[in-house]
């Protein structure tokens, strides 16, 4: 594994293995984003993957606190969801947060994604088994 930081700011770090094609986003504990401030987010990381064309992706949401709302995860799956799947994206890792309400939103957002396009898509509570799923071919 060959991670660069490629971008962070207040709320999170983003990480490139140029070599293994993969990117991990790493919300930070302070990372408290709702509606349309969260939606921002979620399109510069469209931006990040459509330059850097990752095969796959991690996600560690355990510290940041994002709550994907109804409106967002359909959002989510017409306009984000798209960008992942142009830019050749087939495996994407979560590693959930402990917060139930914020962990169930972000599997029903994917579990979405999943059911209407070809994205391989886990849930993890270990990052390490996380890394070991999304690296394996």
């Amino acid at each position: 594994m060959n991670r660069e930081l490629i971008t962070e700011d207040w709320c999170w770090q983003v990480y490139a293995d140029r070599e293994a094609q993969i990117m991990e986003a790493n919300w930070l504990e302070q990372a408290s984003l709702q509606g349309q401030e969260f939606m921002n987010y979620l399109e510069k990381w469209c931006d990040l993957i459509e330059s850097n064309q990752p095969r796959g992706f991690l996600v560690d949401s355990r510290k940041g606190h994002v709550v994907m709302t109804p409106d967002i995860q359909e959002w989510h799956d017409h306009t984000i969801v798209p960008c992942y799947i142009n830019a050749g994206v087939k495996k994407v890792a979560f590693i959930l947060p402990e917060d139930i309400f914020e962990a169930t939103s972000v599997e029903q957002t994917f579990e979405e994604a999943q059911a209407s396009h070809d994205l391989q898509t886990q849930f993890f509570d270990d990052i390490d088994e996380a890394r070991i799923w999304l690296y394996g071919n």
